[in-house]
């Protein structure tokens, strides 16, 4: 893979404690089609916080059996240069793609909120923050309506209250 490229994951102040490295793997920064086993870039997670790196992909799981829209996630153990590393959660990277897969090619045009105030897609538009707003500043259920299905945002927001996922 020449044309891979590699980034530390997350900040300094959380995700850079200990020796254990966070990393982003990209396929697609030389060419944006560029893909393996489908994905443009895969994510490997070693939170500091959870040894087991297994919280996130059993609650991924659960959310998927529960029909809750979720990144798919698993584990990797790279090995680099000939020598097995360490085991890492991998995520799948919450984008256009993932949309696809979790909505369908028609219903993935919606808008992914980084901790609810920072805009990942949509670059260069005019956006609306009137439902964003709304969301943050009505905490009745029954105002995600303009914003979706209320059943499934309840459910959405059930699961993630009762699963051990720190960053859902």
């Amino acid at each position: 893979m020449p044309d891979a490229q590699i980034r530390l994951k997350g900040n300094t102040a959380g995700s850079w404690i200990g020796d254990k490295l966070k990393f982003v793997l990209a396929f697609d920064n030389v060419d944006e089609d560029a893909r393996v086993e489908g994905e443009r870039k895969v994510a490997l997670d070693a939170p500091f916080y959870e040894p087991t790196v297994l919280k996130d992909r059993r609650a991924n799981g659960c959310l998927h059996r529960a029909g809750i829209a979720a990144v798919c996630t698993n584990n990797a153990l790279p090995c680099i240069n000939g020598e097995l590393f360490r085991l890492y959660a991998h995520g799948e990277e919450m984008d256009r793609e993932c949309l696809e897969r979790n909505f369908g090619k028609d219903n993935a045009d919606g808008y992914l909120w980084k901790y609810g105030v920072e805009l990942q897609n949509h670059e260069g538009e005019a956006i609306d923050y009137t439902r964003i707003t709304a969301s943050w500043s009505d905490f009745d259920p029954a105002a995600t309506t303009p914003m979706g299905d209320e059943e499934r945002w309840l459910a959405a927001w059930a699961a993630e209250a009762v699963l051990a996922d720190g960053d859902g």
